[in-house]
This record gives C-alpha cells, structure tokens and sequence, in this order.
C-alpha cells in the first residue's frame, strides 16, 4: 500500500505530523478487526468485534438464517464501525495522525441503498453514531453473504443467456456461482421488487 504512495506527497504530509499512521480495518464474516502501524510496521493499536459477542443482532456465526438464505444485517456493519473507533479512541489513538485508512471486506455480501442516501452520508454527524444516522438508509434489512446458496434459478438463466456454463467462462473468467454478486441482485429484482422500489 505504501509504495502505491507519491513519495514526495508522503514526505509532505509527514512533515506537519508527529506521527505518520496507517489504519486497515476487516470486514469478515464473523468480525470487524482492526489494526493501527507506522511506516516501520509497528502495530500500535488493534482491536477485534465479534458480531455475535459484542453486538445485538442475534446473528449466529455473524449471520442470519431465513427461508433458505443466508444473510448479514446490513447495520450490524455500522454498528461494528462505530465500536471499532471507539475502542481505538480509548487505547488512545490519535486519529489526526493517521495518513492512510486500508478497508477490506467479506467476498460477494451485498448491501442495498435506499434512493438519496447519499445526501444521508454526506451530512453525517460525528458527534452520532453511524448506526443511528444511518439505519433507515437501506432498502433491505439483510443482505446476502458469500455462504448464501438460494439463487440456483438465476445463475441457470444467467449461463443460458449467454449459451452455457463454458460461453460465461469463456467470457467473464468463470461460471456462474450462487454467491456471485450478480445473481444475487437478479434475485432481488425478480423475488424483492418492492425493496428496489426504495431506490
């Protein structure tokens, strides 16, 4: 991540910091980590969520099981952001040195916006909590995860469409899979229309 940098940028910025600092934070299944280095890569802060543990969504393994889905409420992410920063607050981080936030997150989970939510993220207030501000901001309560299987119909109309599970490979790199993204949100418009009317 640091090479990707202009170093000149980054001697420029260094030079009205006491400390230069890296944030990277994960989004597993399970859990939010999250880990505080400098330049030389000493790790100074890290905290871990468990979403199950620490948060109150009734997940199971950070999940929900309904009628044949596997899904993660789409505020528990919120929500675990907000502890994240808050457990760095009180080890001390000093968020006005970090010079770089590095964000991964779980493969093929989906989350629905409802329309003008942006207008929602860009008056967020610091002094509230992200789950608060914006927990009416999606159209679907859950999302599916990577472990979610339901979308079988989708992904055999997707591989006819374009003539066979070896035409899609041959296009796109791969066959179509149940937790690509993609079938998930055909599914979604065949199945949930009324959530896509909230955009």
């Amino acid at each position: 991540m640091l090479r990707s940098f202009n170093k000149n940028i980054v001697k420029n910025l260094n030079s009205t910091r006491k400390l230069s600092l890296y944030l990277g934070i994960d989004c597993s299944t399970q859990g939010m980590k999250a880990i505080v280095m400098t330049e030389q890569m000493e790790t100074k802060f890290t905290t871990h969520i468990n979403f199950d543990v620490d948060l109150d969504f009734q997940t199971e393994h950070g999940v929900w099981k309904q009628n044949g889905e596997i899904l993660a409420p789409t505020v528990m992410f919120c929500a675990a952001l907000d502890l994240t920063f808050s457990k760095l607050k009180e080890q001390g981080c000093p968020f006005q040195e970090l010079l770089a936030i590095s964000c991964s997150g779980q493969q093929h989970g989906s989350v629905y916006w409802k329309k003008n939510s942006e207008i929602t993220l860009q008056s967020l207030n610091p002094k509230k909590t992200l789950e608060n501000q914006l927990k009416t901001s999606f159209s679907m309560e859950a999302g599916p995860i990577w472990m979610d299987d339901s979308t079988k119909e989708q992904c055999k109309a997707l591989e006819r469409k374009v003539g066979g599970a070896i035409k899609l490979a041959e296009i796109s790199g791969s066959r179509s899979y149940e937790r690509f993204t993609g079938n998930q949100i055909a599914k979604v418009f065949e199945k949930k229309k009324q959530c896509l009317r909230k955009y």
